[in-house]
């Protein structure tokens, strides 16, 4: 699922519409709209606001935007070995492994 479609999904399943959630956010209905359609990528903190507004882990957000957050980025980069064992899986699940996504 791409963040445009978990954003739609989210909203329509919060019973709100472009302009609810984008007066929350305090950007434009265009704006938000392009976001939904995958032709804009959002901020930071608009996939914060978003995760609150929307009642969307910011975790699943952050996922399918392919965004991770400083914490995790610190934490891999400390970590050398598990670089080059990530490094290792198979692609698409491929010869049995796990795969990235």
């Amino acid at each position: 699922m791409t963040l445009g479609t978990c954003i739609r999904e989210a909203r329509q399943r919060a019973g709100l519409t472009l302009a609810d959630v984008a007066r929350h956010l305090g950007v434009t209905v265009s704006y938000l709209s392009h976001i939904e359609h995958d032709r804009a990528r959002p901020s930071d903190a608009v996939l914060g606001t978003l995760s609150v507004v929307l009642s969307i882990p910011p975790d699943d957000l952050y996922v399918a935007a392919r965004r991770i957050d400083q914490r995790t980025i610190d934490y891999i980069c400390a970590r050398p070995a598990l670089i080059r064992l990530v490094r290792q899986w198979p692609r698409n699940g491929a010869a049995g492994g796990a795969g990235c996504p």
